[in-house]
């Protein structure tokens, strides 16, 4: 909206601007220095504003900066040839002489115009290109010269009316004008779109009006009829605005059509020569056989045969073109072959609705499937649902050309083949037109991360946590849950060294894993989220979220109880039973180092009283062990 706006209040200054100008030189037709005054007024403040509106064009860093920087050049020319005008005219009150200081900078205006539109002409690619644009222009500038010449130049030179150096100065304006509408529809005949934006067309118009504007000027002028303020003056500051005002117009999308474009390119290059084939008419018609139109005729020759040489040379050169992207082309084709088919990895493409466009074998491999049958195929139901969902969410990132990664699991995999998914986007002049899939395998990378995981946070021997991630756990806990409490027990079996030394590390071994398995049921039924380690030999340790101390002593007389329960390994019967130290948090202490202390303190009073109870850190300035059992014989043989 904000851009329709501006566009819309371009189009109301430029007209309301022009209306008031036509309005003040009606009213005061027959006041003359109001007229003139309030003409120069009005086309220094149009031509200021047109000027304001090229301005941003200096901070653009597109292709086309160039134009519209020439534009702005010959805006700011135009300006200054206005300020001239006025300080003759309004403050010194002379007449301005003609030709004069203004018409240097009028001339730099439609030089600066000029420029604009050879650079949008000229085709940076092709080196012939400014060459054959400089012989049109000046093949179209020689008959328009020679025409000039021969029906308004000759005449009044030999009538002696008016000063040849005036004439040829009022004859450039409308000739450079032409030159320049030339250029514009060159611009229109070579263009590949079917629908031209607003911008050129707003350029056309305002080109147009000028021409007008300038061709009326130059017969007033040689009719002694032209005076300040006339109304062909909104005219000139109409053409600016609207030239300027184009700017805001540049963003308009094109619509392609090969079959036009091809017309309109035919049309491009007779254009010229229709312009000669005129001159050599009037030529053969001319009664007064005169010697200028000869001439002209003479270099218009010179020039179509210069600019047939060029033709033959671009074409040459675009062949020699043609022959060498075709080659580059074809070794593209093949290295995107071999890197396609060959690659190691699952490689593979997709339209931009998500359809497989092609595959490579390794692809066909996964699936199980052949290029025929997976091409075609909706490429998203071949991952899980959550990697699917994520791709999806991430479709306007990829839209903008964002590469993106992902960790995915294929759905049709019977191994739960785990892959490391490289997407990158397939982007045809900035538009979105598919993605290459790059799938490594890394189901294997992925199992040996976990296996080392395990080793460094897991007891090989009973599958338990260790102390490193038990210390894990209990930090996390006290960081990110300190308005939980928990309770912290430390177990500690009882005579498990006389066991080790008397039937064997074999035997204690397979107490240590029977044990540690009815620790981890029984905690378990308490708490889900419970953490259960083993410190090391025939300790360990556990965090328990118990609701009341009530229900923490229901688990720890179970733990008891499940501990002393005997073990028959190898028929033999294993006795033996816990010794289980309390802490809470936060009662405790509120450190991780505090609470490990004070469980470990009530494990120790527990062994040294009599084993094979539990007891509560609170508890330890009272004279007393809870549940304290008699002693058990070590083992038992069946």
């Amino acid at each position: 909206m904000p851009q329709l706006s501006k566009r819309h209040d371009i189009l109301v200054i430029s007209l309301g601007l022009t209306t008031l100008y036509f309005l003040w030189v009606s009213l005061f037709a027959d006041h003359y220095v109001l007229r003139t005054f309030g003409s120069n007024i009005f086309s220094i403040i149009s031509i200021v504003v047109a000027f304001l509106w090229l301005v941003p064009s200096i901070k653009l860093t597109t292709s086309d900066r160039a134009l519209w920087c020439w534009l702005l050049f010959g805006t700011g020319s135009i300006l200054i040839a206005e300020i001239i005008w006025f300080t003759y005219e309004s403050i010194f009150k002379i007449n301005v002489p003609y030709p004069g200081l203004h018409d240097v900078f009028y001339l730099l205006q439609l030089f600066g115009y000029l420029m604009a539109v050879g650079y949008k002409v000229v085709h940076p690619d092709r080196k012939y290109s400014l060459i054959k644009f400089l012989l049109d222009l000046s093949m179209i500038m020689v008959v328009l010269i020679s025409l000039a010449w021969y029906f308004l130049i000759e005449p009044l030179v030999f009538d002696g009316e008016i000063r040849l150096f005036e004439i040829i100065v009022s004859v450039i304006y409308p000739v450079g004008d032409v030159l320049l509408l030339f250029g514009l529809l060159m611009i229109y005949y070579v263009s590949s779109y079917l629908h031209l934006n607003k911008a050129l067309r707003l350029l056309l118009i305002g080109v147009a009006i000028q021409i007008i504007a300038d061709v009326s000027y130059l017969y007033m002028m040689i009719h002694y009829s032209y005076d300040s303020g006339s109304w062909i003056d909104p005219l000139f500051s109409l053409a600016v605005m609207l030239i300027a005002g184009s700017f805001y117009y540049r963003d308009d999308v094109y619509t392609r059509a090969t079959d036009t474009y091809r017309k309109k390119r035919i049309r491009h290059y007779i254009l010229p020569y229709v312009n000669v084939f005129l001159l050599l008419i009037l030529l053969v018609i001319d009664e007064r056989k005169d010697t200028v139109l000869l001439m002209g005729a003479m270099v218009t020759f010179i020039l179509v045969v210069a600019r047939q040489i060029f033709v033959i040379l671009e074409n040459h050169y675009l062949v020699q073109a043609y022959e060498k992207k075709t080659i580059d082309l074809a070794i593209s084709e093949q290295r995107y072959k071999s890197l396609f088919h060959y690659h190691p990895d699952a490689v593979f493409s997709i339209d931009s609705e998500g359809y497989f466009t092609s595959v490579n074998d390794v692809t066909c491999q996964w699936f199980k499937r052949s290029k025929e049958e997976l091409i075609g195929t909706y490429s998203l139901v071949v991952l899980k649902n959550s990697d699917r969902d994520q791709l999806i969410a991430d479709k306007l990132k990829l839209y903008q050309g964002e590469t993106k990664r992902y960790q995915c699991q294929l759905e049709s995999a019977a191994d739960h083949r785990i892959i490391q998914l490289t997407v990158i986007p397939i982007l045809v002049e900035e538009i979105f037109t598919g993605m290459f899939g790059i799938g490594k395998d890394i189901t294997a990378e992925i199992k040996e991360q976990k296996q080392v995981k395990k080793l460094a946070y897991y007891d090989s021997l009973t599958g338990l946590k260790n102390r490193s991630a038990f210390h894990y756990d209990l930090n996390h806990g006290l960081l990110n849950h300190r308005e939980r409490p928990f309770y912290i027990g430390f177990l500690d079996l009882d005579n498990f060294k006389a066991i080790n030394d008397t039937l064997g590390h074999h035997i204690g071994d397979r107490l240590l894993i029977d044990i540690a398995q009815r620790l981890k049921l029984t905690i378990k039924s308490y708490d889900q989220d419970a953490v259960i380690a083993r410190l090391g030999g025939d300790e360990f340790t556990f965090i328990v979220h118990a609701s009341s101390e009530d229900v923490m002593q229901q688990l720890a007389q179970q733990l008891v109880n499940v501990v002393e329960t005997p073990v028959i390994i190898k028929e033999t019967t294993v006795f033996t039973s816990p010794s289980i130290g309390i802490s809470h948090y936060p009662t405790n202490g509120d450190t991780l180092e505090e609470l490990i202390q004070q469980a470990d303190k009530a494990m120790y009073h527990v062994k040294s009283s009599s084993k094979c109870g539990y007891k509560f850190a609170k508890d330890l300035s009272v004279n007393n062990t809870l549940k304290i059992n008699e002693k058990h014989p070590v083992y038992n043989r069946c």
